[in-house]
């Protein structure tokens, strides 16, 4: 009695250590601070060897407290593997990887009684490996995810067996609480990889215009405001476009909302093609009903250039056809205005009030035209 007390709370104490630990990895996995980023390998290296030493050392001294009668350290050895295995699931940086294999060949090595620790290390090295690469599909499967726990605590149980020949190890106990530990951490697993989910999905909503992909006002305000910031702070000069397309209402109120929304799509998705064939870092974004934006980064102030790029992408947009339910085709027209940042722009917003007031002159003097710093251009 006594014997499956301490086996029961020990299993108890050390899953809450485990379940601590599974977040505290998670968390500085995910974590987006700078400090945290800089210094993630090694703060997910140091917490999976301090829980595994911590599990290493408690085993050793409840075996010499019990005398060895019942095998007591194998409570902790199940703890020690499924450790391993967490850290391996969301492929963490390979210096992590790199830092547990160094550990585990120390610890084979300084196993008593296990002369040929190389091959059964070889058998660890493997599964690391297995996991390592294809995490995704061992959880996404429990029939496969079973198996391949079992396998991967092999190498470890035949260690134990070599070194420890004369301790009863409690093998129902061992195997089944091995299950539940693995149950453990796929429950704990699969909960934080939906909860990753749909953290991303709830940024994508907020950032990402859903009808274009693009991305929307609210990232194009905070792209423009870190823009102004290199500008101030290094000189970095960036363009901003911005074009509406001429007559949108009317072809809402010709071919309905659904034609309009087939050609919002195809600008998007055009213009999203044509910014990585411009010769500067380009960003595009949906910033209002019909209206585009997009920011070319570090550029070299050239006027020929600036109309060069305005004009190509003028008219590769107009190059598009579309057809209504009725057979009947169109294409578009587009007006832009085009302004570069300035140095002694007071506020963030400066450059797109420009841009966007060439925009309105293209439209009030007939639309299909594009202002260049100014300077209007058919």
């Amino acid at each position: 009695m006594i014997t499956w007390g301490i086996r029961i709370t020990t299993f108890i104490t050390n899953s809450a250590v485990l379940v601590a630990y599974a977040f505290l990895y998670t968390w500085l996995l995910n974590n987006k601070q700078d400090v945290l980023v800089r210094y993630r390998p090694v703060l997910l290296g140091a917490l999976s060897w301090a829980v595994l030493i911590l599990f290493h050392f408690a085993s050793v001294l409840s075996m010499a407290d019990a005398k060895n009668p019942t095998g007591f350290g194998w409570n902790y050895m199940n703890f020690q593997v499924v450790v391993i295995i967490f850290a391996l699931f969301d492929r963490p940086p390979r210096h992590v990887v790199y830092s547990l294999l160094v550990l585990l060949t120390i610890w084979y090595w300084w196993m008593p009684r296990v002369t040929r620790w190389l091959p059964i290390e070889l058998g660890t090295v493997i599964t690391m490996w297995l996991l390592y690469r294809y995490s995704d599909k061992i959880l996404a499967h429990a029939y496969i995810y079973y198996p391949f726990c079992y396998l991967f605590a092999l190498p470890f149980y035949i260690a134990n067996l070599f070194s420890l020949k004369t301790v009863d190890y409690g093998w129902p106990w061992l195997l089944a609480n091995y299950a539940i530990l693995t149950s453990i951490i796929l429950i704990v697993q699969r909960q934080m990889r939906k909860s990753r989910e749909r953290q991303a999905m709830l940024v994508t909503e907020a950032t990402i215009d859903e009808l274009t992909q693009l991305n929307n006002f609210r990232v194009f305000d905070d792209d423009l405001q870190a823009e102004y910031a290199q500008l101030q702070e290094n000189g970095t000069v960036f363009a901003l476009y911005t074009f509406d397309i001429d007559h949108f209402k009317r072809i809402n109120d010709e071919y309905g909302h659904l034609v309009g929304n087939d050609v919002l799509h195809a600008v998007a998705k055009r213009l999203a093609e044509l910014g990585d064939f411009l010769p500067y870092d380009t960003r595009c974004y949906r910033t209002g009903g019909e209206e585009f934006t997009f920011i070319l980064n570090d550029i070299q102030e050239n006027f020929a250039t600036a109309v060069s790029i305005a004009r190509m992408v003028k008219n590769e947009l107009e190059k598009l056809q579309f057809t209504t339910d009725d057979g009947e085709t169109f294409s578009i027209t587009i007006s832009m205005g085009q302004d570069r940042a300035l140095a002694e722009d007071q506020n963030y917003l400066d450059v797109y009030n420009r841009a966007d007031k060439y925009l309105y002159n293209s439209k009030n003097k007939g639309r299909n035209a594009i202002t260049v710093r100014g300077i209007m251009l058919r």
